[in-house]
C-alpha cells in the first residue's frame, strides 16, 4: 500500500507499506456487451468491451499500528500529538477530501503482481462482540488495474504489528459504560461516486470523488430494562463510544450524536431476551470542531 500525491498517479517517490489482511478480494471486472446487430446469419458477431470496475474488500486484522494506514485512506491525515514519551495521540475525523492509493498484491511464487492505481475505501465495517477474531471489511473502490512481473516496491516498510482482540472491547452510551450490550457494529460509508468514466480514459474511472459520510449500525443487548427502548421510541439523542485497549495502545470510535430506531425486543424461546437497535450517527453542528465520529488511536508510531 502507497498513497498517491496525484489521484491514479504512482508516487515520484515510493514508501510503501506491507499490509497484513486475512482476505483480499479486490480485483477488475469488465463486461463483455452484446452485439445485436442483424446479419444475414445466426451466429452472434464479436461482443465489445464496457467499462472496467476496480473494486473489492480487503478483511484485515485491527492492529494499533497498521489500522492506523486504513484510517488515514478513509478520513485523510491525523493529527497528531507527541507526549514526549514515545506515546503517540493520532485523532481522525472526516476530513474534505479522501487520499488515494496504491495496491499493489503479488503472487510470488509464479512472479504476478497486479496494481490497483487511484483506489479509495469506499466502506469501513467493524463488530464488536463475541469471541472470534476481530477484524474490519474495507470496501473499496478504485480506478485502474495494470498486471506484471515485479512487485510495485522492492523493499516495502514492514509493520511490526500485534492485533486488538473482542475481550478488550469496552462500551459507552450516553458517557456511561453499558454492561448489558452484547454486540455493537458500524458501518462508515464515504458514500464515493464510482460513476467518472470519460472519454478516452479507456474504460476506467478519471475520478472518484466523495460525498456525504453516511454512518449507520446495530445495538444488540439484553433487556434487562426499557432504557434503551425509551430512548428509540422517544428519539432521544444520545452518543456512542467504543473503545478497544491492550494496556499500551488504544483505539476509540466516539459518536458524539447519535438517535437510535425504534425496535421491539423479541421472545426467541425459553433463554434470555435481547433487543437490537439500529442507529445512525450525524452533525448538527457548523464549527470546524464538529463531527460525525472521532477516531482516537494511540500507539507508539510516530507518524502516519
Amino acid at each position: 500500500m502507497d498513497f498517491e500525491q496525484s489521484f491514479g498517479v504512482d508516487p515520484a517517490v515510493k514508501a510503501a507499506i506491507q499490509m497484513p489482511f486475512e482476505t483480499n478480494n479486490v480485483a477488475a471486472n469488465q463486461n463483455l456487451t452484446e452485439d445485436n446487430t442483424i446479419r444475414n446469419r445466426r451466429d452472434p458477431a464479436k461482443p465489445s468491451r464496457g467499462n472496467v470496475d476496480v473494486s473489492g474488500q480487503v478483511v484485515v486484522p485491527i492492529g494499533p499500528v497498521s489500522f492506523g494506514y486504513w484510517l488515514k485512506a478513509l478520513f485523510g491525515n491525523p493529527e497528531t500529538v507527541d507526549d514526549g514519551l514515545s506515546n503517540y495521540t493520532h485523532t481522525f475525523s472526516p476530513g474534505d477530501e479522501q487520499p488515494s492509493f496504491v495496491l499493489d498484491r503479488g503472487f510470488t511464487d509464479i512472479g504476478v503482481y497486479e496494481k490497483f492505481s487511484g483506489c479509495k475505501v469506499s466502506q469501513l465495517a467493524i463488530t464488536l462482540g463475541g469471541d472470534g477474531a476481530l477484524t474490519a471489511a474495507i470496501d473499496i473502490m478504485g480506478a485502474k488495474n495494470t498486471v506484471g512481473t515485479a512487485a510495485y516496491s522492492s523493499e516495502p516498510t514492514t509493520i511490526a504489528d500485534t492485533r486488538f482482540s473482542n475481550f478488550q472491547a469496552t462500551l459507552q452510551e450516553g458517557g456511561v459504560d453499558v454492561g448489558i450490550g452484547t454486540s455493537v457494529d458500524f458501518q462508515i460509508n464515504a458514500s464515493l461516486d464510482g460513476n467518472q468514466y470519460v472519454i478516452g480514459s479507456q474504460g476506467f474511472r478519471a475520478d472518484i470523488p466523495e460525498g456525504l459520510i453516511q454512518i449507520s449500525g446495530n445495538l444488540t443487548a439484553l433487556f434487562k430494562d426499557k432504557q434503551l427502548l425509551e430512548k428509540a421510541i422517544n428519539g432521544t439523542e444520545t452518543s456512542l463510544k467504543l473503545g478497544l485497549d491492550d494496556g499500551l495502545n488504544s483505539l476509540d470510535f466516539y459518536f458524539p450524536e447519535v438517535e437510535f430506531g425504534r425496535g421491539s425486543p423479541a421472545v426467541e424461546g425459553p433463554q434470555g431476551v435481547v433487543i437490537t437497535l439500529p442507529w445512525r450517527a450525524y452533525c448538527k453542528g457548523t464549527s470546524p470542531d464538529d463531527t460525525s465520529v472521532k477516531v482516537t488511536l494511540v500507539n507508539g508510531h510516530e507518524s502516519y
